[in-house]
């Protein structure tokens, strides 16, 4: 019967004082809790129509205006799954008295949540004054860049996320939708202004820590200026295209090394005699990269001493050694 409710106008209880009817017309009961609201809303809907109560049309509507919201309901009922955080608000009206509006854009709702540093923006942005508004008229887009997010507002459904930064522009603060191939977000990219010489073929990808986002063809070796960071992956403005990409300088030359030293002293690998001492936390990988797939097939150690006769520094400043291993057998 508690899913029948809502399509209910009064529904009889048991009380105390016996058997009684409780009218749910108003909606505070129905809807859930009513709560008390003092705030302007600046609705920014093309037309918002006004209700005598929570889904009770009325045939009025409201222009992009502020209003005075004195209550305020949540959309989703008590009784049934809900994805969504609209409200139902209550409103002062000089000329209709107190009613409810349900509006899907009003500025207050994209208070959203501080961001957390710089963000990438990858291809030319539209700007906005609010999210999910149209694009600012007579505004030029925002280059690719690092940008420092202000604020992150999110909202994610069946179909994915959508997520918007507000940053500051010459203009003012403005939003930008981030590219959907970060997924829920990228932040916290360090700025850096690096020229990176790669003495291999490369690829560019377009999010980092995603392979399946590679370019389609392989960069010649080349110098890369860098502007942003995170990890061992690096943001760079692609020649040519100026669009922002992602490369990943020490996976790439730690995939061409070998184990024959004329070939891997190109790639900066020097000669050594260091004694090292491993212990059972220290592993062995093929290449000295590390990521979840090299870590499947890592070699762990007892406490013992070995010799390095080759080392080789990481773009991150990662010191790796080669050693020669011994077999079963000892």
């Amino acid at each position: 019967m508690l899913l029948n409710i809502i399509s209910l106008e009064k529904v009889q209880v048991e009380t105390w004082l016996g058997k009684a009817w409780i009218n749910l017309k108003e909606g505070s009961y129905k809807y859930g809790k009513l709560v008390a609201e003092d705030q302007n809303l600046t609705l920014l809907d093309r037309e918002t129509p006004i209700y005598k109560a929570p889904s009770k049309m009325t045939d009025y509507k409201l222009a992009p205006q502020k209003v005075q919201a004195i209550a305020s309901l949540d959309v989703c009922d008590p009784y049934t799954p809900c994805r969504t955080e609209d409200k139902w608000f209550l409103i002062h009206t000089s000329w209709l008295g107190d009613k409810w509006i349900r509006p899907f854009e009003y500025a207050e709702k994209y208070k959203g949540v501080p961001g957390k540093g710089l963000v990438p923006i990858a291809q030319e942005s539209a700007v906005y004054l609010f999210p999910f508004a149209e694009p600012v008229q007579n505004e030029a887009k925002l280059k690719p860049q690092l940008a420092k997010a202000l604020t992150k507002y999110m909202i994610t459904s069946m179909a994915g996320a959508s997520v918007w930064y507000q940053v500051d522009t010459p203009q003012g603060l403005r939003w930008i939708y981030l590219d959907s191939d970060y997924g829920l977000g990228m932040e916290g990219i360090e700025a850096v202004d690096r020229t990176i010489d790669l003495p291999v073929s490369f690829q560019y990808y377009k999010t980092p820590y995603s392979y399946a986002g590679v370019s389609t063809s392989e960069e010649p070796p080349q110098a890369v200026h860098a502007i942003g960071k995170i990890n061992d992956w690096y943001f760079t403005l692609a020649n040519g295209s100026g669009t922002g990409v992602w490369i990943n300088p020490s996976r790439e030359v730690a995939s061409r090394l070998t184990g024959d030293f004329e070939n891997d002293q190109k790639f900066g690998v020097k000669k050594s005699q260091l004694s090292i001492e491993l212990s059972h936390t220290s592993i062995a990988l093929d290449a000295p990269y590390e990521d979840s797939a090299a870590l499947n097939n890592a070699l762990t150690f007892s406490q013992q001493f070995v010799m390095a006769s080759r080392e080789w520094t990481s773009y991150e400043g990662q010191t790796w050694y080669y050693i020669h291993g011994r077999d079963s057998n000892g």
